[in-house]
């Protein structure tokens, strides 16, 4: 129910609908003060949220800076966010833009800087597809070398 609740919440707050929202309202609107009050929103609307300059400041406030990891350290887990791979490719799957988590996740394996791997996530789609991310990310873990206990 959260998970349904989740992507429901998250159309609503997608400032592009505020903007079209606004904008139908100013569209439909008799009068003429407040059409123009309801577009002047739309327009400051949609500039607030696509200024770079404001993305850029609100992204460094919200981003968490990573730690850097120590080469003598050596961890229990190493724990790998779903997302790197999509449905598609050869072997049903193929790496996207996210892959280096997957990547850095296998070299603290291999480099014996971590002893386990667990590989989390899913689809975040509301009706996922055929493809399931955990069984490709095993056949590549095969591949790799590593082995599955």
């Amino acid at each position: 129910m959260y998970f349904i609740f989740s992507k429901v919440l998250l159309f609503l707050i997608l400032p592009i609908y505020w903007v079209a929202v606004l904008l139908v309202i100013a569209a439909i609107s008799k009068e003429r003060k407040r059409r123009q009050r309801f577009l002047i929103a739309g327009i400051v609307v949609l500039y607030v949220f696509s200024a770079p300059f404001i993305i850029n400041i609100f992204e460094k406030i919200w981003d968490i800076r990573s730690e850097p990891l120590h080469n003598n350290q050596k961890y229990s887990c190493a724990i790998v966010l779903g997302g790197f791979s999509g449905s598609g490719g050869p072997d049903g799957g193929h790496f996207n833009s996210s892959a280096d988590r997957f990547i850095q996740g296998v070299d603290l394996l291999t480099t014996k800087q971590a002893s386990h791997i667990l590989i989390s996530g899913g689809s975040g789609l509301l009706i996922p597809g055929e493809y399931r991310e955990a069984r490709w990310a095993k056949l590549q873990l095969k591949k790799l070398n590593v082995p599955d206990s």
